[in-house]
């Protein structure tokens, strides 16, 4: 019974990494032609800027030019010769249009300077890797709101899965889930960090006297 629990959460596991990443990518397909329009007419006036600012001058002085600018724009500004970023036919007709490429997830945009080989390339800041923070912050919250009632819950599983007793073991994971889902839906703001719970383990003098 142990072992179905454990593959039970391994399933689980799996499944929601699996449904987050399907969802993700799912949307970036759908959506990719919308974030690359917003995201060029995001940057389009600054690469325009620039580019202005660098053409009819020769490859030495370009450098100097972005050297005095680059301080002020907080952007990744660099020049590039076409043969080094392997454009693809698409890629080449954009630039032929006077669009931007846009690259690496939306972060990259290259521009042209001129009818010669050299582009300039605009990267934008990194952005701040804030993923594991969150999923450590939801799992302290879920482990504070709910630090009363789960172990017990938990202890009653554990002897169930030791006595092989699948039915007992269903009915208090359907009861534990439910009043978890409940509690989350219908509890007010103040018993968020867990002062109060359907079960009535744990309740705050203030709430114990509020009336009903």
């Amino acid at each position: 019974m142990l072992r179905l629990f454990l593959g039970l959460f391994l399933v689980m596991t799996v499944g929601l990494v699996l449904g987050l990443q399907t969802v993700d990518r799912a949307f970036n397909a759908l959506l990719d032609g919308q974030m690359q329009s917003y995201n060029r007419e995001a940057v389009r006036g600054q690469a325009w800027s620039l580019a202005e600012q660098l053409r009819g001058l020769d490859g030495a002085a370009r450098e100097r030019q972005l050297d005095a600018v680059r301080p002020y724009y907080g952007l990744g500004l660099s020049l590039v010769e076409t043969d080094q970023l392997s454009l693809s036919d698409q890629e080449k007709a954009e630039l032929a249009q006077g669009l931007l490429v846009i690259r690496e997830k939306y972060t990259q945009f290259i521009s042209r300077i001129d009818d010669g080989s050299q582009l300039l390339s605009i990267m934008l800041p990194a952005e701040p890797s804030l993923m594991s923070f969150y999923i450590a912050a939801a799992y302290l919250m879920i482990a504070v709101i709910f630090r009363d009632a789960a172990p017990p819950e938990h202890h009653k599983l554990l002897e169930c899965a030791l006595r092989r007793d699948a039915k007992a073991a269903q009915a208090i994971l359907t009861t534990h889930i439910m009043d978890c889902v409940a509690y989350t839906l219908t509890n007010t703001p103040a018993n968020l960090l867990g002062l109060h719970r359907l079960s009535g383990k744990r309740q705050s003098p203030e709430l114990a006297a509020a009336p009903s």
